[in-house]
């Protein structure tokens, strides 16, 4: 089971109020035999962090949980409540 890249860019406009791009994504997927869809949780949140901070704005303190609701959402699944990010 796969996640569309668009969706979660729509979600975290929808979320966070800054924009992404596919592109950005293959930005943060530079890894050794990384596919587009190749990326982690934990380069979305970097992403919207990224973002936030050109935009002037703070990073809030709750952007990995609302990260991981985002993520779970489209998976149909619940956030782990061990991952701590």
């Amino acid at each position: 089971m796969g996640m569309d890249v668009l969706e979660i860019v729509f979600r975290v406009e929808d979320e966070f109020g800054v924009t992404l791009t596919p592109e950005d994504f293959d930005e943060v997927c530079q890894r050794p035999s990384a596919l587009r869809s190749d990326f982690r949780a934990g380069d979305v949140q970097f992403l919207i962090g990224c973002r936030l901070r050109e935009a002037g704005r703070p990073v809030p303190e709750d952007i990995w949980e609302r990260v991981r609701s985002i993520l779970a959402c489209l998976l149909y699944t619940s956030p782990s409540p061990r991952d701590r990010g």
